[in-house]
C-alpha cells in the first residue's frame, strides 16, 4: 500500500477548467491535492465565495479514522489546509 493511503486506497481532490466547444464539453488543465498526512478519504463540498479555497471533509491526520473525519479549507495559492 502506498504511504498515506489507506484500505479504501489513495484519494486526491481534482480542480479542472470546464468548457463547452461545439457542444462537447471538456476539461483543461487539469490539478490534483492531496493534502494531509494520510489520503484515505476526501469529499469535496465547492469552493469559496472568492474561489480561492476548496470546502471539502476528510481524514488528514495520521491515524485518523474513516468515521473520524473533519471539514476542512484547502488555499489553492498557498497549498495548505485548515479545519
Amino acid at each position: 500500500m502506498a504511504a498515506g493511503s489507506g484500505v479504501n486506497g489513495q484519494w486526491a481532490l481534482k480542480v479542472a477548467d470546464f468548457s463547452v466547444s461545439g457542444g462537447a464539453p471538456s476539461l483543461s488543465n487539469v490539478r490534483t491535492y492531496q493534502p494531509g498526512e494520510q489520503q484515505e478519504f476526501y469529499e469535496s463540498h465547492g469552493f469559496t465565495p472568492d474561489d480561492r479555497k476548496i470546502l471539502f471533509s476528510g481524514n488528514l491526520q495520521a491515524g485518523q479514522s474513516l468515521t473520524g473525519i473533519d471539514v476542512y479549507t484547502y488555499d489553492l495559492q498557498t497549498a495548505s489546509s485548515r479545519t
